[in-house]
């Protein structure tokens, strides 16, 4: 699929000008910002329910990694990334299965709502870290 055009009709372009970025919408994946604080109990390889923006179904990804650096937000090459939130954050990148309906619609540049499956803490956990937040 075409994503961008970067030059226009009769335009001269030069060696390494971009004249257009094409999207694989075969190989689509999210990008999801987390609050460091919780990236650790982030279950790698787990299955997170997503919903994308504008539609009521639910639909289901692997995790496949968990990145602690925003690196990602000034990548150009990702057709959306999550917003800066000026706090330390991790990226989670989410494997997501091809489209099933017969258009075969590309879900590339789309936000979503996401739930993450994360471990399960004990309460005296639960509290360590918010003594380490307050301190």
């Amino acid at each position: 699929m075409m994503w961008k055009i970067g030059s226009t009709n009769g335009e001269r372009i030069g060696t390494g000008d971009t004249t257009a970025e094409l999207v694989d919408c075969n190989a689509a994946f999210l990008i999801v910002a987390v609050p460091q604080t919780v990236s650790a109990d982030v279950v790698r390889g787990g299955e997170a329910s997503y919903r994308l923006a504008g539609e009521t179904t639910e639909r289901t990804g692997t995790i496949v990694s968990v990145i602690d650096d925003v690196s990602l937000l000034g990548d150009r090459n990702l057709a959306a990334v999550p917003f800066d939130l000026h706090k330390p954050t991790s990226m989670v990148r989410i494997a997501v299965p091809r489209s099933r309906n017969v258009a075969s619609e590309c879900l590339v540049g789309r936000t979503a709502r996401v739930l993450l499956p994360t471990t399960a803490r004990s309460p005296a956990e639960i509290a360590a870290q918010l003594m380490r937040r307050i301190f």
